[in-house]
């Protein structure tokens, strides 16, 4: 309203009136790693502005049902694939802005790993295998390959070699999340036979005979 008064004392008054539109604020942030892998602990940073109002609220919906909340948070994807992360922000006007940025989380196989006892056994010996594999899931299948024909799904299986000779032993283990990775190495199992023999004295004069015997 604008009230004029001239030097006569009269008086007039104009209206118009003016709009005020809010100014909310723009969201945005940057993330430690765009294609981490499962596991991995990644890092989120606001990097929103508001004016005049300040921001009061930050809001992160990481796509996999996790939420998290703060200028800056750390997630962990448990999962491989592509998720959609979106943070939400607020001012104290209520005025709210989002922005998104996709993550891809790529797969870690398991690590396939194993012993055997003896590690050089004779023919037909029992030898006792160990599987140490590591995984972020857990392992539901078990497959080994003794090298000689012969396989097994058994965990910690045993196995018996009947001709001596070198075997390449391949463990392939799968997980829950369908990965899969395999380990080979060469056994060794020897021949039985073993030179032995006695003898009808162990001590005797220089010049005597001994009696030997296979």
């Amino acid at each position: 309203t604008l009230t004029v008064t001239d030097d006569d004392g009269s008086v007039d008054t104009f209206q118009r009136i003016i709009v005020i539109t809010d100014l909310g604020p723009t969201a945005s942030f940057v993330v430690s790693e765009e294609e981490p892998r499962e596991g991995d602990l990644v890092m989120f940073t606001s990097t929103s502005s508001s004016y005049p109002d300040e921001i009061v609220n930050w809001t992160w919906n990481f796509g996999d049902g996790g939420m998290g909340y703060g200028e800056e948070v750390h997630y962990t994807f448990e999962s491989d694939g592509e998720y959609t992360v979106t943070l939400t922000v607020t001012d104290e006007d209520g005025s709210q802005d989002l922005h998104q940025i996709s993550i891809l989380v790529s797969d870690v196989p398991p690590q396939s790993r194993w012993i055997s006892e003896p590690s050089r056994p004779m023919e037909g010996e029992q030898v006792r295998f160990e599987d140490l594999s590591t995984s972020l899931h857990p392992l539901v299948n078990w497959t080994w390959d003794f090298g000689d024909g012969n396989t097994s799904h058994v965990r910690n299986p045993e196995h018996a070699y009947w001709t001596e000779g070198e075997y390449l032993v391949t463990l392939t283990v799968r997980d829950e999340d369908g990965s899969a990775n395999y380990s080979s190495s060469l056994l060794v199992v020897l021949d039985t036979l073993v030179a032995d023999f006695t003898m009808d004295r162990q001590t005797l004069p220089e010049g005597e005979k001994v009696i030997l015997e296979d």
